[in-house]
């Protein structure tokens, strides 16, 4: 039996709308499901376009073996596609940069060296990483048959967009230049939203809304604000939150991704109008964001009665099952790794009896 997709979509809508503390969702990988050969980027050529269908049909394949190998687990994970190919790729849309592939991620050369050439760089233009992320998501999206979601490209936000081109400049322009950093970070918001309302154009969901990273919400745009995670509050409401806020705006919402290591921005990023999630990714070296929800309730808006925005938090099976108490003082999405299938289905048991979802 197929993943009733529909069902977990209005499971999420309720979660979204209903803004009370006490809701709780829950995504569980496991051990032991269906092994399927990784993928390895060393075994394709990514400067020819017929390898980019051998790589989304090998993701289609994995999947499928998914959806089958999860048909009873009743948890939250939206099946669905998101090629991923690293983070370099994401700023070959903007520039022609080389690219370098390990056989997990890539990396893309400094396409920008000084600030001031800025207008000789046609971000807009539709490129061939451009035209193959445009590609994937009709191309899913059509081999989807209602059977998966499609997320095409996760989008960097401006500042991100701005990171990938000037590499760590940024941080002394933000100080050393900062009229004309803002005027760049103007040019790459317009560039981002453009390419990501061609991609859009081209992405059919069942049930419209999105798909982030294996999450669903009804409407707007995968956000990554990850260099906001190195600068200060102050500096962020000047150089990313207003550029960030244009793009939610012209999407409808969003989901946004960052890290644990840049706690100093929960409450800013919490801020963004029409924000449906923020992800907290879990840094080394830093403390465990399961471990000081409450702290973290309070600081994207939450209280006794109001929820506040909903968090993404990963978690360890021990860490649920010790935390759920001040877990359901807010709205969560809980993911979480499990030993077993049958862990997961206990977990999401679990899960299910102490969520008003």
């Amino acid at each position: 039996m197929p993943i009733d997709i529909a069902r977990r979509q209005e499971r999420y809508r309720r979660f979204y709308a209903d803004p009370r503390p006490g809701r709780m969702l829950i995504l569980s990988g496991y051990a032991g499901g269906s092994e399927m050969p990784p993928i390895v980027f060393s075994e394709f050529d990514f400067t020819q376009e017929r390898e980019h269908y051998r790589y989304w049909d090998r993701l289609i394949e994995n999947l499928l073996c998914d959806l089958a190998d999860r048909a009873d687990l009743d948890d939250d994970w939206m099946p669905g596609i998101e090629p991923y190919y690293g983070f370099g790729s994401f700023g070959a849309v903007y520039c022609d940069a080389p690219l370098t592939f390990t056989d997990t991620t890539c990396y893309i050369d400094k396409a920008l060296d000084r600030l001031e050439d800025m207008d000789t760089l046609d971000m807009t233009r539709e490129r061939f990483w451009a035209r193959m992320f445009m590609t994937a998501a009709q191309y899913l999206s059509t081999c989807a048959q209602g059977r998966f979601l499609v997320s095409a490209y996760p989008n960097p936000s401006p500042l991100d967009v701005a990171n990938l081109l000037r590499g760590n400049d940024i941080f002394t322009d933000i100080y050393e230049q900062p009229d004309l950093f803002k005027r760049f970070l103007v040019r790459c918001r317009d560039a981002a939203i453009a390419n990501w309302q061609r991609i859009n154009r081209l992405t059919h969901n069942t049930g419209g809304g999105a798909l982030a990273f294996g999450r669903w919400i009804p409407r707007g745009i995968l956000l990554l604000e990850d260099a906001a995670d190195l600068i200060s509050p102050q500096l962020y409401r000047e150089f990313g939150q207003p550029y960030t806020q244009t793009m939610i705006d012209a999407a409808g919402g969003a989901y946004l991704h960052h890290h644990s290591l840049g706690k100093q921005q929960y409450a800013n990023m919490a801020g963004l109008r029409g924000l449906h999630v923020e992800q907290i990714s879990s840094d080394p070296g830093c403390r465990r964001p399961v471990t000081e929800v409450e702290a973290i309730y309070t600081r994207v808006g939450g209280d006794a009665t109001r929820a506040g925005v909903a968090i993404d938090l990963e978690c360890t099976p021990d860490e649920v099952y010790e935390h759920i108490e001040a877990l359901k003082k807010g709205k969560v999405i809980l993911s979480v790794q499990a030993g077993s299938k049958a862990e997961a289905q206990r977990l999401v048991r679990f899960v299910r009896s102490h969520s008003e979802v």
